[in-house]
């Protein structure tokens, strides 16, 4: 009996992704049951069901697509009733995305013997089955997503620089002399005088590429990601033929099927008042990404200015507009006095 992967498609991409990978081997073709709108209304670009089958590794439309009328109940059932005729399929349904009228339907014609219907309950990794055996354990998700994957889940191409202007020893070695000057960065004569330096490449690390190669290498040894897993430098295409990029971060990477992006600046600013000035372009430009990046996103600012109070936390009024905007946090230069605890906070919010 052939076996056949139905996904429902909504603006929530990765669910259906991860168990189009998770099931890989037990099913031999898919189908997608999606809308116009989910289908970016004729706007290749902007369909979900396409950006899903880049990410997979399909060619982009490949897949059959049933498309119904969203809340239209009577609607749905016809079409399901036309497209899912054969008596000699079975089929494993993903319910996690659509409307209520579309889920409705879709249980209804599908619970029959031989089939399955899953739900993931997204961002945990993993998925509960909903039909025959409703009161089974939820499952793991044991699949890993890379970041071009997460990206091209989410309709994003991207390049990037994970070229290193200096060795990790170099950069490990610099950040601990940094350190010992308690991060009063002016001191220290390469960064002081970085413009003036002969060497493009020099002057691009002492001018602040050198805190990003130190968090690349710190993210790396303390989520034991791989290359696959994490970007410097990156920019963002919603378009692969756009000469500019959408957008710009300067550390990226996944870890548990979960987007982690870090903007890192040395010095948010020379006095008080440009500095949170500063400070809030940075936090206004991460606000700005769960729009492309789906839910399951969790945005960090780094740097070596201080933002704490007179009791030493972070200040209120960054606080507050860190939850508006739905950033994670700031790591500030106090936090940098021991980074491993930067990691046990990046974890805990991360995953919690």
């Amino acid at each position: 009996m052939k076996s056949v992967l139905v996904s429902v498609i909504s603006a929530q991409t990765l669910p259906n992704f991860l168990l189009i990978k998770e099931l890989r081997g037990l099913y031999s073709s898919m189908v997608f049951i999606s809308t116009m709108e989910m289908e970016g209304r004729g706007n290749d670009s902007m369909s979900r069901s396409r950006w899903i089958e880049r990410a997979a590794g399909l060619a982009e439309g490949s897949t059959p697509r049933v498309i119904v009328k969203e809340d239209s109940w009577l609607d749905i059932q016809q079409k399901l009733q036309d497209f899912f005729s054969d008596q000699n399929t079975s089929y494993a349904v993903n319910l996690t995305g659509g409307t209520k009228v579309m889920t409705l339907a879709v249980f209804q014609h599908f619970a029959k013997d031989g089939n399955s219907i899953y739900y993931v309950p997204f961002p945990k990794n993993e998925y509960c089955e909903l039909f025959p055996n409703i009161h089974n354990q939820a499952l793991s998700i044991r699949y890993r997503c890379t970041l071009s994957e997460y990206l091209a889940a989410h309709g994003l191409y991207f390049i990037y620089n994970n070229e290193l202007c200096k060795d990790k020893k170099t950069t490990l070695d610099f950040f601990n002399r940094v350190k010992r000057k308690q991060f009063k960065i002016n001191e220290i004569d390469d960064i002081r005088n970085a413009h003036q330096l002969s060497s493009p490449e020099d002057k691009k690390y002492y001018s602040g590429g050198w805190f990003e190669e130190f968090v690349y290498h710190f993210i790396r040894k303390s989520f034991k990601v791989s290359e696959k897993k994490i970007a410097l430098n990156v920019n963002l295409f919603r378009n692969l033929d756009d000469v500019e990029a959408d957008n710009e971060y300067d550390l990226m990477f996944v870890d548990e099927n979960t987007l982690y992006v870090i903007e890192c600046k040395t010095s948010a600013g020379n006095s008080p008042v440009n500095a949170r000035k500063n400070l809030d372009n940075f936090l206004y430009k991460l606000g700005a990404i769960t729009r492309d990046f789906g839910l399951n996103v969790k945005s960090y600012v780094f740097t070596l200015t201080s933002f704490r109070d007179s009791e030493n936390k972070i200040k209120l009024q960054v606080e507050k507009r860190m939850r508006i905007l739905g950033v994670k946090g700031i790591f500030d230069q106090v936090s940098f006095n021991n980074p491993e605890e930067i990691i046990v906070q990046l974890k805990k919010k991360g995953h919690g």
